[in-house]
């Protein structure tokens, strides 16, 4: 759907709805006055603005603006922004708060028809926006890098931290005593399970290893964006769909016999651990099947033997994953201490990470020496706290 197509569909739609006509009171003195806790007949209508309603209420402001025609004010104190109308000879206005989407009308009108034909026209404006907002659009804003990702370092690395000390604490444990019982015959039972502090911390092990993983994915992700690409050139629809070597090699300086010793390293236990868990239980290559010998039975398919044997099953024994542990520290010192020390730090910030060129000068700006970073660092810091309580 095109522009124009777009703004036809909306005046349809929604054509009444106009900026406030000369001698309406002006916005910013309603609003104001509204918040200083003057009475100027303005109410809330807070029920219907669910976010089942309205899921983005940044489609909603799309659509007034850029359809409509209509002006925003804002930002002010608490909110972000707002879109004061007439529609019908009643005054309306939505605005975006902290404490999420509101829809203000005049005290005689609430709970109207009239509202709930404003709320019901808004929603299928939103609607509009979204099929003009098609895929297409959205791919061609992702090529030209006019995307921010969502920073979820964090909560990713918690993940991880969380299964992996769990893991630690579970192989720890010592084994069950056995448990004896008597059976419906008369006689005695006893059952006795060593094995279940290993089954349990190889469970949750395994679960830690793939969240390690899916960390330094993300990591690799953010780093693209704020180094301003890696050190080959890989566009940013590619960069997304390809796999953790792919990200690794873009990203990594291979040619630092440390940062290639550490990627070869990784790469094994993705291999043999992350990969056929996340598959079913299957390596590549048909490394988890049997072939069957007459005479003899059944053979692993993948015959050669490597440094660590031919092993299969997909629990991680306490040692084996102690190992993968080290391993994991070691490149999260190099990480920290390295090239993508900058990203690290970013990434534990909390911080979204914008990919236009405009942003990524400056990131790239910021990152020539340690101390202008930490400014940077800092001030984004603040600005975003600024921005997600809306301290205007």
């Amino acid at each position: 759907m095109d522009l124009e197509k777009a703004r036809r569909l909306a005046d349809d739609l929604f054509g009444e709805a106009g900026n406030p006509k000369e001698g309406d009171p002006p916005s910013d003195v309603v609003w104001i006055g509204r918040r200083e806790g003057q009475d100027q007949g303005f109410v809330e209508q807070l029920g219907a603005m669910t976010p089942d309603g309205f899921p983005i209420a940044e489609l909603l402001l799309f659509g007034l603006v850029e359809f409509l025609g209509l002006r925003r004010y804002g930002p002010e104190e608490k909110m972000r922004w707002g879109v004061a109308f007439r529609f019908r000879g009643a005054f309306f206005a939505y605005e975006y708060t902290k404490f999420g989407l509101r829809l203000l009308c005049e005290q005689s009108n609430l709970d109207s028809p009239l509202v709930k034909e404003v709320l019901g026209r808004c929603r299928g404006l939103t609607d509009i926006v979204e099929a003009y907002l098609t895929d297409e659009l959205v791919e061609k804003q992702m090529a030209d890098g006019n995307i921010t990702v969502e920073n979820l370092y964090e909560r990713l690395d918690f993940r991880y931290r969380f299964l992996r000390e769990k893991a630690e604490a579970y192989y720890a444990t010592p084994p069950p005593p056995p448990e004896t019982g008597q059976s419906d015959s008369g006689g005695t039972w006893t059952r006795y399970d060593p094995g279940k502090p290993q089954r349990e911390g190889g469970a949750l092990a395994t679960a830690a290893v793939d969240a390690f993983f899916s960390r330094s994915e993300h990591l690799f992700l953010l780093a693209y964006g704020l180094l301003g690409g890696g050190r080959r050139a890989v566009s940013v629809l590619d960069f997304l769909s390809s796999n953790w070597p792919a990200k690794a090699r873009v990203i990594l300086d291979l040619s630092d016999p440390k940062a290639k010793n550490l990627y070869d390293a990784l790469l094994g236990i993705r291999e043999r651990w992350r990969n056929p868990l996340a598959h079913g239980g299957f390596l590549s290559g048909g490394g988890s099947f049997y072939f069957h010998v007459p005479g003899v039975g059944a053979l692993p398919a993948q015959l050669r033997r490597t440094p660590s044997g031919v092993k299969f099953g997909f629990r991680l024994t306490e040692k084996s994953f102690a190992e993968i542990a080290r391993l994991f520290d070691e490149f999260d010192s190099y990480l920290a201490a390295g090239p993508l020390r900058h990203a690290v730090k970013w990434a534990a910030a909390g911080l979204d990470v914008a990919f236009d060129g405009e942003s990524r000068s400056t990131y790239l700006k910021a990152m020539q020496s340690d101390e202008a970073f930490d400014d940077f660092l800092q001030w984004s810091s603040m600005d975003a706290d600024r921005h997600d309580n809306m301290d205007y």
